[in-house]
């Protein structure tokens, strides 16, 4: 693939290209988190999913010092159990027929506040509207 130089960053020697893979989903993260909706520690989370990207947001969150709650569904049975070791304070899963109340409350015991989800699954959409 040819693109151009400026387009290009050295990565340092004390960085494996794993850890340098990251950097971008990482980077996104961040944004998100820290600058677009700057969270606090009174903040409380809630990630509708926990692909790679919202185990990154799980792990910032927990360093800022914030609650957070993760929903998957059965298929995502590692990354939730990835949650799990990442100290989600509650992971719940899609299949529960309770879900909508226990969110609600768990949420209202924590005072949950913000919502985070940036995929299209149907429930993903429609479950954080239906808790607001």
């Amino acid at each position: 693939m040819l693109v151009p130089a400026k387009n290009i960053h050295r990565i340092p020697n004390d960085i494996s290209f794993e850890e340098a893979a990251m950097t971008e989903a990482l980077a996104c993260c961040i944004q998100t988190v820290l600058e677009k909706i700057k969270i606090t520690p009174d903040d409380n989370i809630l990630l509708a999913g926990p692909r790679c990207i919202d185990l990154l947001r799980l792990q910032l969150v927990k360093a800022c010092g914030v609650q957070c709650i993760v929903i998957g569904a059965a298929k995502d049975a590692d990354r939730l159990k990835s949650a799990e070791k990442l100290e989600a304070n509650i992971i719940l899963n899609t299949s529960d027929k309770k879900l909508t109340e226990s969110i609600v409350k768990y949420c209202d015991s924590i005072n949950s506040n913000v919502i985070l989800q940036d995929y299209g699954a149907e429930l993903a959409i429609e479950l954080p509207l239906n808790i607001i």
